[in-house]
């Protein structure tokens, strides 16, 4: 039985049996004690009243009482449902269900029924414990709603357009914007696809069917601003099956303060020396030619004095890069000054590989306690790096030490080979990192004509490891997505703020307040879901701080990554139970109600009596 939200697991028999035994025996009771002039009157009055009473409290709790009923599958129609599929299975599922309005297969199928959303198959069909999924399938939060329900799906193709897609939603004036991804329901066709700024045609690439292909795609912003470019595919009979949408912020620059401490002048050095001075980087070079005798180089700063380290002079920069034997002559005043400035202040280091790093290093170490699986039988290895930014790109080998970092709790990857194997990673030290990279000449890539690689490298690189500026708030827009009206999407803050609140607001005037997690690891990031209700330009800030933009498209957009998603959700959810049996939750009960219009006859009736007994007596 159920009062209100409490569902007590009785019979309906059982529940008016026990109401009748009370009542007899507190009118049994009474009607012993009473005078045998006035018992039968009184004890009318009695039972009248507590009828009366009864009727008033079910009317207000409205009373349900479980009923047990057999486990039953039904058959729900997704976008893209294949009709030779449904057709087979509707002639043994008698309920069918489709989520929304569809009159094309309503007039198929008279039984029908159309749905609001996944969850009302749990409140309204709870006998349901096998649901047979034709289509295309539903989103995760759909399918959260489901979990109690084994699902066997019938997936049907995708449609011709983008499934995966990466892109920076932010870059500086100058760098170069590459779009990353795969395409997917190509037929056996030539196809050109083309990347087009607010403009013209920037750049293209030809695309030959059938089944799924990758592309890139790349473009050179001149000026900061917000920009809409769009991915076109055009077919050789002049047909465009797909235009999507790339929305991209560009900023000004910010250049880093860099000062680089090394024990010998090498072409790694020189080169990234080369290419952060050309991007307005401010660096400061200290090289040794011999014993306290050192080389000094000044880029897009005055010079000032490297000969010893101290707090003051590491004040100045963002991030310092230097190898092990560098750090291991370092005196004791030294190397405590640049603990605390990354411990304190948030300096980033970069330590350069050398033999020193892989020598005497131990988990207690502050700057040296990475782990490392060697490779005993190389002097080297030839390894293509793998970060974010480059994950779907071919990358041209170059060398890397005979190691690679072990992935140990609280380190932070960066880059990593082709085989999944750690080559850079950070630790954080208070409010500073300090990162490994195991690439050894990254030059290479310069010299064999990818200028291109050699950048994007160090730029991933000590943008992650630089001194953050923990005075302005650094949102994370998520990359590997198109952001879409009606989708869930995770926004992250950077912040030193003590329980932040977020505001996004859209370009009509709308805002929502975003009420943020704090992460566990990291105390400076919070996290909140955005559901976005309208496209367009928004832009996200914490209250009183600086704001970041970002794009929200329409429904219709980006049709084909839509349903990449849902049918990799709905596999998992079938993934997950497929070795369950169908009977798992045969005990499954429903909630039935009990008219209230009996509770008010009982009680009318009981009034009435009460009325006229008074009026007699």
């Amino acid at each position: 039985m159920k009062w209100g939200s409490l569902i007590i697991p009785i019979s309906p028999a059982l529940f008016w049996g026990g109401i009748a035994i009370a009542l007899l025996l507190i009118f049994g009771a009474s009607y012993l004690e009473l005078r045998r002039a006035t018992r039968k009157r009184l004890v009318w009055r009695l039972m009248a009243n507590g009828a009366a009473i009864i009727s008033l409290l079910a009317m207000a709790l409205q009373p349900q009482w479980l009923s047990s009923s057999r486990p039953a599958s039904a058959l729900l129609i997704t976008p893209g449902a294949d009709a030779q599929t449904l057709q087979s299975l509707a002639d043994s599922l008698p309920q069918i269900f489709v989520p929304g309005e569809n009159a094309a297969w309503k007039s198929i199928y008279p039984n029908l029924q159309t749905i609001p959303d996944a969850a009302y198959l749990q409140r309204h069909y709870p006998e349901i414990n096998s649901l047979h999924v034709v289509g295309h399938g539903l989103n995760d939060y759909d399918l959260d709603e489901l979990d109690a329900i084994q699902i066997k799906f019938y997936l049907s193709p995708l449609p011709i357009g983008i499934k995966y897609a990466h892109w920076p939603r932010e870059i500086a004036v100058g760098q170069t914007l590459r779009i990353q991804g795969t395409l997917a329901g190509l037929n056996n066709e030539t196809y050109w696809l083309y990347l087009t700024d607010p403009g013209s045609v920037v750049d293209s690439a030809k695309i030959v069917g059938p089944n799924e292909t990758r592309f890139a795609l790349s473009a050179t912003p001149h000026a900061s601003g917000k920009f809409l470019y769009v991915v076109s595919l055009k077919s050789t009979d002049g047909k465009i099956p797909l235009e999507e949408q790339i929305d991209v912020v560009v900023v000004k620059p910010q250049p880093l303060k860099i000062l680089i401490l090394t024990s010998t002048v090498s072409f790694e050095t020189k080169y990234l020396k080369n290419w952060a001075s050309q991007n307005q980087n401010a660096l400061a070079m200290r090289s040794a030619i011999s014993r306290e005798r050192y080389r000094f180089e000044f880029l897009n700063r005055p010079p000032i004095d490297l000969s010893r380290v101290n707090a003051g002079l590491l004040r100045q920069f963002d991030l310092v890069l230097i190898d092990g034997k560098t750090l291991r002559v370092l005196k004791a005043a030294e190397q405590q000054a640049l603990r605390a400035a990354v411990a304190q202040e948030g300096l980033g280091v970069l330590m350069l590989p050398d033999e020193s790093v892989f020598e005497n290093n131990s988990p207690d170490d502050f700057f040296l306690n990475f782990e490392f699986e060697k490779f005993p039988d190389l002097d080297e290895r030839s390894v293509k790096p793998r970060w974010p930014e480059r994950q779907h790109l071919e990358i041209t080998a170059i060398p890397a030490e005979p190691f690679a970092i072990k992935p140990v709790w609280g380190m932070k990857p960066l880059i990593a080979d082709e085989m999944a194997r750690i080559l850079a990673g950070a630790y954080h030290r208070g409010n500073g990192l300090i990162g490994l990279s195991l690439v050894r000449d990254s030059y290479q890539w310069i010299l064999e004509g990818h200028a291109q690689f050699h950048a994007a490298y160090w730029s991933h690189l000590l943008s992650a490891l630089a001194r953050k500026d923990y005075d302005k708030d650094h949102w994370n827009i998520p990359t590997t997505k198109p952001l879409i009206i009606d989708q869930p999407h995770e926004l992250v803050v950077e912040t030193n703020m003590p329980s932040p609140v977020g505001i996004v607001t859209s370009e009509s005037g709308g805002s929502d307040s975003l009420y943020l997690q704090q992460e566990v690891m990291e105390a400076q990031h919070w996290h909140a879901t955005f559901w976005p209700r309208q496209a367009g330009w928004h832009q996200v800030a914490l209250v009183g701080g600086e704001p970041r933009w970002f794009y929200v498209c329409e429904k219709t957009n980006w049709e084909t990554w839509q349903t990449a998603q849902k049918i990799g959700a709905t596999q998992r959810h079938a993934l997950r139970y497929q070795n369950q049996t169908t009977t798992w939750r045969s005990a499954r009960a429903k909630a039935e109600s009990i008219s209230l219009s009996w509770f008010f006859i009982l009680f009318s009736l009981s009034s009435v009596y009460l009325w006229i007994e008074r009026k007699i007596w």
